[in-house]
């Protein structure tokens, strides 16, 4: 189980190293891009965005704000 997770490790260090790759508009297979640097170009969905509360980052509480992004080139 170590060997595996070393492994895994390895793999995600080597993906994340690289150069940022451009986020095509077609759909992806999650796993292909999975912890591998990219760039996107679109707009904010403010529209549809949404607070999770309770959150803490260093030792303070508070929220988080997560939009959604319309990726450009992508009726969805």
């Amino acid at each position: 189980r170590a060997a595996e997770k070393d492994t895994a490790q390895a793999q995600r260090e080597a993906r994340s190293q690289g150069e940022p790759v451009r986020l095509p508009a077609s759909p992806i297979d999650a796993e292909t891009w999975a912890w591998r640097r990219i760039s996107v170009r679109g707009e904010f969905s403010e529209r549809y965005g949404i607070l999770l509360d309770n959150r803490t980052r260093a030792g303070r509480a508070g929220y988080e704000a997560v939009t959604p992004l319309r990726i450009e080139g992508r009726d969805r």
